[in-house]
């Protein structure tokens, strides 16, 4: 998708300048953007902790909402819409302490 591909590239650009936010991998997956880290501790391929997931609500007002990713395994949605920038900021911010390990 040409689209995705644009805001994959938008959310690279965004958090590369972060400090937080730079060793933040980007993935496309499926029409969603997934935010993660990798885990070198790990010995295997599957070692992309995963942190966020940016879902498209509307891609012509360009308004996303967003999940983390549990100690269950699963995705939980937040109750947040807002513009790409928005939702980069809240992750950044993360005042419910769902997105980083340091927050513990």
């Amino acid at each position: 998708m040409v689209v995705i591909s644009s805001v994959t590239e938008t959310v690279r650009e965004i958090t590369r300048f972060e400090p937080r936010l730079s060793k933040i991998i980007v993935r496309d997956d499926i029409g969603e953007i997934m935010l993660g880290e990798v885990d070198l501790s790990w010995n295997n391929s599957d070692n992309f902790l995963k942190r966020a997931k940016l879902i498209p609500i509307d891609q012509e007002k360009s308004k996303y909402s967003i999940a983390y990713f549990d100690q269950s395994n699963s995705w939980k949605k937040l109750d947040i819409i807002d513009s790409l920038e928005g939702c980069l900021q809240f992750i950044l911010e993360d005042p419910y302490q769902v997105f980083f390990d340091d927050n513990n």
